[in-house]
């Protein structure tokens, strides 16, 4: 699919629920431990480094839409990188990637061609890289209402749209950023019946009672470039 069509599903993402078929398997690549395949491992939210910043729609840290496969060896030198193909939104969408791998954490480089000459944005899996407001992976839910300053929609969980808060009507207004999130195994295992009930095709609202006890956190930000 061509990476503007992407861009624009994106888009859609952070504006508007999502009603689509159920999937019981996410294309997305894996982010969990090999002792807990059905759930995301969320590592808790660190102090974010000068040099990653988000900014929705420009850059992502040194990362902007001039970046080159032959610029990520000179921005992440101590790093390692394997180039793949990404499947988003159970196999609806698929680009060209690169696996950046930063000490324990990674992000991926989209791009918008197989030549990867010109990237199309990141997927950011790494706690350190945050938007200016202090969005990242490990945000919990209850600082993103804090941030976003009124209550939001979002999709039900457990399938390939679940978790993604709609924030552009709030004081966070991000375009061009798609975040997934997710509440944590424990908390799944202790209340089994209010998973239940948050989980599946559906909207709920950002102060649904039944996430209070959840530990939902941010565990996937999709940062395209303009």
């Amino acid at each position: 699919m061509n990476f503007r069509i992407f861009s624009s599903i994106v888009s859609i993402l952070s504006v508007a629920v999502i009603s689509l078929p159920r999937n019981n398997v996410s294309a997305f690549p894996p982010l969990q431990s090999q002792n807990s395949p059905n759930q995301p491992q969320i590592t808790a939210q660190t102090t974010v480094r000068p040099n990653r910043i988000i900014v929705p729609g420009k850059s992502v840290g040194q990362i902007t839409k001039r970046t080159k496969r032959a610029d990520l060896a000179k921005l992440f030198p101590s790093s390692r990188f394997k180039d793949e193909q990404v499947l988003f939104f159970g196999g609806e969408v698929e680009m060209p990637g690169t696996k950046v791998t930063i000490g324990k954490n990674e992000i991926i480089v989209l791009w918008t061609n197989k030549s990867r000459n010109q990237a199309a944005g990141v997927m950011i899996l790494d706690p350190t890289w945050q938007t200016p407001e202090g969005v990242g992976v490990g945000t919990t839910l209850a600082k993103l209402r804090q941030l976003a300053g009124r209550e939001f929609k979002m999709t039900g969980f457990g399938w390939d749209y679940g978790g993604i808060p709609q924030l552009r009507n709030t004081k966070l207004k991000y375009d061009n950023l798609t975040i997934q999130m997710t509440f944590s195994e424990t908390a799944s295992q202790k209340y089994p019946q209010q998973v239940q009930k948050v989980s599946g095709d559906h909207e709920l609202l950002s102060n649904n009672p039944n996430l209070r006890n959840l530990d939902v956190r941010i565990f996937r930000i999709i940062a395209m470039f303009e």
